[in-house]
């Protein structure tokens, strides 16, 4: 919840340095999260969107950090929706996936 309050302001700044830059609606940017398929590739976007749209400087080191970011939370949610599957339950398998 707070990332999306984050993201929020983030959007709002982003906007106020490049009104020309093509950002995601304020709306948008939560259903993103909450759309099954969807969320495992727009969220990404938006924030790639958004982090160029607010920097003049955006390089390829930055978009190497949201994939990197990015990649480790799409495992961790595939992690926790196997771990559910494997072992129904466990708290052995849910500290392993949180970590």
């Amino acid at each position: 919840m707070v990332f999306l309050v984050w993201l929020a302001h983030s959007r709002r700044a982003a906007q106020q340095l490049s009104p020309e830059a093509a950002v995601p609606s304020p709306g948008w940017m939560v259903v993103a999260w909450f759309i099954p398929v969807v969320n495992l590739v727009a969220p990404r976007r938006i924030v790639l969107d958004i982090g160029r749209a607010g920097s003049a400087s955006w390089e390829k080191r930055e978009t190497t950090l949201v994939n990197l970011w990015w990649a480790a939370w799409v495992a961790h949610a595939l992690l926790l929706v196997v771990a559910s599957r494997v072992a129904p339950g466990s708290l052995a398998c849910l500290v392993v996936a949180e970590a």
